[in-house]
């Protein structure tokens, strides 16, 4: 995976730099994250607060690299049984991610300047836990889910639009991400899914 996010740095910093700009960002927003797998239990999104920041390089002619580091909570809701009792469960894993994009803005009217990027997006685990009750009502039950990977990988879309208000760059989105990586230890296996929208500020 750190193959990856090399090449796209490098390719970033290849490109010719004649009134090119690096400048910082930062973002906010809320995500609904999911698990993909052959499980028996029934999935349902988990919504949770994200955030982050990092840097932009823009380029005359369009084209723009964005490597920045989020706080991201991942999981789902998980309805199935244990030893036949219907339970509720939710599954909650917190990521340090590390995406790095690169794609195309565009010019618009009166400040607005849409854009689209792609690229790969590595996370470390910061904790995972897991929170048990019987579907019928009853005491919670939390403990550390040791069956989650410390790391996980994928792919990231964004689609976004840029507007300048009064000298200041607003930006606001769509982000979406599909891990590529098994994030259990043990069976069955299960993927990472995301999408979330976002508002922040470049300057």
């Amino acid at each position: 995976m750190i193959r990856p996010l090399l090449l796209v740095v490098l390719l970033a910093a290849c490109i010719p730099g004649a009134h090119a700009q690096w400048r910082a960002q930062l973002y906010a927003g809320v995500a609904g994250s999911s698990l993909r797998g052959n499980i028996e239990a029934e999935r349902s999104p988990i919504h949770r607060l994200s955030g982050g920041a990092g840097m932009q390089y823009q380029s005359p002619t369009g084209l723009v690299f964005e490597p920045t580091a989020r706080y991201t909570m991942k999981g789902a809701v998980l309805d199935g049984t244990i030893d036949g009792i219907p339970v509720n469960a939710v599954e909650e894993i917190a990521y340090l991610e590390f995406p790095a994009l690169i794609g195309y803005r565009w010019r618009g009217r009166g400040g607005f300047q849409p854009k689209v990027l792609f690229g790969p997006v590595y996370a470390i685990r910061l904790d995972a836990n897991i929170t048990v009750r019987p579907a019928s009502g009853g005491t919670e039950q939390t403990e550390p889910d040791t069956t989650i990977r410390g790391a996980d990988w994928g792919l990231a879309l964004l689609v976004a639009g840029e507007q300048t208000l009064g000298g200041e760059t607003l930006v606001g989105g769509i982000s979406g991400t599909a891990g590529l990586k098994n994030v259990r230890t043990v069976d069955p296996p299960l993927r990472n899914v995301s999408i979330g929208l976002f508002v922040g500020l470049v300057f």
